[in-house]
């Protein structure tokens, strides 16, 4: 069952979620930024996983066929993470609070940047359950799996820096463009069933949660105000009176 939108405002029951009785978590949990999550999460694993390819056997179509099933294996894991875990009303109170603490709580303080990126406590075991089915069904590859988990955690990189990107500051052409109105229609009222994918639309189509409005969609005066950079300069006097300086490219 699908959550039903979040008001903008927290409620009574939501001070009961666990990001409020144990703000501690978002600094266990998360990390500042994407350039953190590379010195914390990718590149110790990336190491990890490019000792597991070393394997000389391994052909360049393989190495490149591996590297491709990890990158499409994310893609599709981020969308079903977001649409079944995330936005799901589970009944076990105590899994819903601590889900609902992560994502709930992203919605409703679009402006908090603390909760925009994973950090290693858990993006590492993470990966190992993502690797772990990799490595049997592969007949104990350890070469071909390590070069899964190249193609996985070069594009959760790449997911981790376009979604801070999109909650920093607006964009105006290009992928970034397309991406931030297609993620930030998600955000905005009665869109929050539809559109979950944060790097690309392809799940939602083949899905059934592709709503093409999103191309008409403006982002509003409203959440423009919670982008990060619109945050720093509203803090800043001498950017502030620097005129057009937040919607620079």
């Amino acid at each position: 069952m699908i959550a039903t939108p979040p008001p903008t405002e927290f409620s009574s029951r939501d001070q009961a979620l666990v990001i409020f009785r144990y703000p501690f978590l978002i600094r266990v949990l998360l990390c500042k930024n994407p350039f953190h999550v590379i010195f914390l999460t990718t590149a110790p694993l990336s190491i990890v996983c490019a000792w597991m390819a070393r394997s000389s056997a391994v052909s360049w179509p393989k190495t490149l066929a591996a590297i491709g099933i990890g990158v499409a294996y994310w893609s599709l894991f981020e969308y079903a993470v977001h649409r079944w875990l995330y936005h799901t009303a589970f009944r076990l109170r105590p899994w819903r609070n601590f889900i609902e603490s992560l994502h709930l709580y992203h919605h409703r303080r679009l402006g908090d940047p603390r909760v925009l990126n994973a950090g290693p406590l858990l993006t590492y075991p993470l990966l190992a359950c993502l690797l772990a089915p990799v490595h049997f069904s592969s007949g104990l590859d350890t070469a071909f799996t390590g070069l899964v988990g190249l193609g996985i955690l070069g594009y959760y990189t790449f997911y981790e820096f376009v979604h801070y990107g999109i909650h920093y500051r607006i964009f105006r052409g290009g992928y970034l463009r397309m991406i931030q109105r297609y993620h930030l229609f998600h955000h905005e009222g009665s869109h929050w069933g539809t559109n979950f994918g944060n790097t690309s639309p392809l799940w939602d189509r083949l899905l059934g949660t592709y709503d093409p409005a999103w191309r008409a969609y403006e982002i509003s005066s409203h959440m423009r105000a919670t982008l990060i950079a619109a945050k720093l300069i509203s803090s800043c006097p001498e950017i502030r009176s620097t005129p057009d300086q937040a919607g620079a490219p």
